[in-house]
């Protein structure tokens, strides 16, 4: 009998206001509510064969709905690929199984977009994913990043999916505004995040570790504007009004959690995420 497993992928679609996007890493494959929109909770199919899984879609314009063509999709940590036909739609195989992993999805003119994917039950049809637009949205960084130290059990949430050394525990990424006309109160968009061991991953299921971490910071010019506590797609954090600084240089500073209790020296919290995005 052919088995049928489901990429689940939970990606918030809010436009104003923190949200966060929950991924349900349990057999069951529960959804949590914290904010999720039961239109942004996305279904595929994978098939088995052979030890391998394949995975389909559309990916389609989020304006229009048209198909898009030409879009590059790819798994950075399993080093596999492949191309949107004329209709949209794409195949990737030789994908292991039950693997947890960061989709990215990127098209000239768009805003590229990354999607933590996680196996399930249960298919309703192939996997959609939208592209915005790239006019009003500065597209920061689109570089699969690995931040910790390397020490990570294999209870972690990420430990069977990690490929990629840390880069350190911080990633100071800076970035212009020059020639960009910016709202009051920009969206920063986190694509994908996987890996984070803190007590509320722990809570919703998505890590088995008996401690807990911090969660991971982030901060804008210097001022703290959020925390990542979950594994997830599509999290959204509204900029505080004035903080970006326009026609001129700024910076993006994401900080890696630690061990709870601190310990010496710091355990840091190893997790790995993908694309970050400004909506202007």
């Amino acid at each position: 009998m052919r088995l049928r497993l489901t990429l689940r992928i939970l990606a918030s679609l809010t436009a104003f206001g923190v949200t966060l996007s929950l991924l349900a890493f349990s057999a069951a494959s529960r959804v949590y509510s914290g904010g999720i929109q039961q239109n942004a909770v996305l279904e595929a199919p994978t098939r088995n064969a052979n030890a391998s899984d394949t995975i389909s879609g559309i990916v389609v314009a989020r304006e229009s709905g048209a198909p898009v063509r030409g879009a590059v999709v790819s798994v950075p940590a399993l080093n596999r690929s492949t191309v949107s036909g004329a209709d949209g739609r794409f195949s990737l195989s030789g994908l292991p199984q039950g693997q947890r992993f960061i989709l990215n999805i990127a098209k000239t003119g768009f805003s590229p977009e990354s999607l933590t994917l996680q196996s399930g039950i249960n298919a309703k049809g192939p996997l959609r994913a939208t592209l915005s637009a790239s006019s009003g949205v500065l597209a920061l960084d689109n570089v699969w990043r690995h931040l910790g130290d390397n020490r990570y059990s294999t209870r972690s949430a990420g430990a069977s999916a990690f490929r990629l050394d840390a880069g350190g525990p911080a990633i100071r990424l800076p970035f212009s505004t020059a020639g960009v006309t910016l709202s009051r109160a920009p969206i920063l968009r986190i694509g994908a995040v996987l890996g984070l061991d803190t007590e509320a991953a722990h809570a919703a299921g998505q890590s088995r570790l008996r401690i807990s971490s911090s969660p991971a910071q982030i901060l804008l010019n210097g001022r703290v504007i959020g925390e990542l506590a979950l594994n997830g797609s599509g999290q959204s954090f509204q900029t505080p009004p004035g903080l970006i600084i326009p026609n001129g240089m700024n910076l993006l500073e994401i900080r890696s959690g630690y061990q709870l209790p601190l310990s010496d020296p710091i355990d840091f919290d190893d997790f790995e995420f993908m694309t970050l995005t400004l909506s202007l």
